[in-house]
């Protein structure tokens, strides 16, 4: 409603200010025509993403990855558990933690096949177990989305004026302006969320001094039954079931991820303006001017969002239109080429009081169409 009164005001203002009446002759009046163009608009973007708001994470040889963490199966470090690793295994046999057995420290449930992930030191009498945990997703970063841009247009502007009155080289016009700026496009592009795809290994080392080297089976070892790990005939060496130490480390980067965000934006502007135009004559062939002007200005926008992130794709399209009060103010200079005919170059700036905010999925698009203008006319006083 306040949108529709305040052109109607504009309207009544320009009837009574611009249009003829019996009180002014048909020299009173003048219009002008020619291209304009209009810069240092601003567009910015604010807001969220789908891949933050829906949860989805990197893909690690075709898998969906949960948050990294050490790997399940080997229980906690300073008690007796049943712990598997990539090649071998250390559990708990009868005796394990019972008070009554010989020594409820050690198993003979235990074996290893040589290589990577299992290594046996002769000279420090240990067994280095190592279990790989999965894939998992560590984030780099998590935030808001930000952009800001400027945003350049032309197109012509139109001003029909009427005389209201003069004093020697000085004159007062009463002015109606429509300005059309078109092409105002925008590629904005932004990251809110990254990814890093990591494996932790854990390794535990097992002090197993008790069987001395000249009997460690350092070739591999099946201490309970049959499997990949050789055959072991009893009786069964025994090791501690809880390892000496325990060192986790982290893998360096398997895959980097971050989302990626783009903005079309298209933005046509279309401004009705009324105001007085104080000139004076510099020259016989020079006029020089100033006008300040209050506007009415129609914002037409047409966005286009894409989000990519972990072979996922989100498109989104809106429109937005809204009409936003303004001020300005133009100086130019018009140049007499006889017969009623000149020429005119002006240039000034439009302060537009507030900005037009367009929801484009989890984004806000905010337009600021304020900015400079100058333009070139050819005109003729009737």
């Amino acid at each position: 409603m306040r949108t529709v009164s305040l052109l109607g005001c504009i309207c009544q203002v320009t009837c009574i200010v611009v249009f003829p009446s019996m009180a002014f002759s048909a020299d009173d009046w003048w219009f002008e025509v020619g291209p304009a163009v209009r810069g240092d608009m601003k567009v910015s973007v604010s807001g969220s993403s789908y891949a933050q708001q829906e949860g989805v994470h990197s893909v690690y040889n075709g898998m969906r990855t949960g948050p990294l963490a050490p790997p399940d199966g080997i229980g906690a470090q300073n008690g007796y558990a049943d712990r598997v690793y990539n090649s071998g295994y250390v559990k708990q046999d009868s005796g394990t933690g019972n008070p009554n057995s010989l020594d409820p420290n050690t198993t003979w449930n235990w074996g290893f096949t040589p290589g990577q992930y299992a290594r046996y030191s002769s000279s420090a009498q240990t067994l280095a177990l190592d279990a790989v945990g999965a894939p998992g997703y560590t984030i780099l970063q998590n935030g808001s989305a930000s952009g800001r841009d400027d945003m350049f247009g032309a197109g012509f502007q139109a001003v029909i004026g009427r005389k209201l009155m003069e004093s020697g080289k000085w004159s007062l016009d009463g002015c109606f302006v429509f300005q059309a700026i078109w092409g105002q496009d925008n590629r904005l592009n932004t990251s809110t969320y990254g990814e890093e795809v990591q494996k932790v290994t854990v390794t535990d080392t097992y002090n197993v001094s008790g069987i001395g080297a000249a009997n460690f089976p350092a070739n591999g070892y099946q201490g309970t039954f049959s499997g990949p790990f050789g055959t072991q005939a009893p009786p069964y060496p025994v090791i501690p079931n809880v390892p000496q130490t325990r060192s986790p480390a982290t893998s360096a980067a398997l895959a980097t991820s971050y989302n990626s965000i783009g903005f079309d934006v298209r933005q046509s502007l279309y401004e009705l303006g009324l105001g007085p135009q104080i000139g004076f004559q510099a020259a016989k062939w020079l006029k020089l001017h100033l006008r300040p002007t209050i506007s009415l200005n129609i914002i037409d926008a047409r966005i286009q969002r894409t989000e990519m992130f972990a072979g996922q794709t989100w498109l989104d399209h809106t429109t937005g239109l809204g009409a936003r009060l303004g001020v300005g103010i133009t100086g130019g200079a018009d140049m007499d080429l006889g017969r009623g005919f000149y020429f005119g170059v002006a240039g000034g700036y439009e302060y537009i009081t507030h900005s037009l905010a367009v929801e484009v999925g989890p984004n806000t698009i905010t337009l600021d169409p304020s900015g400079w203008v100058v333009s070139c006319m050819i005109g003729r006083h009737f």
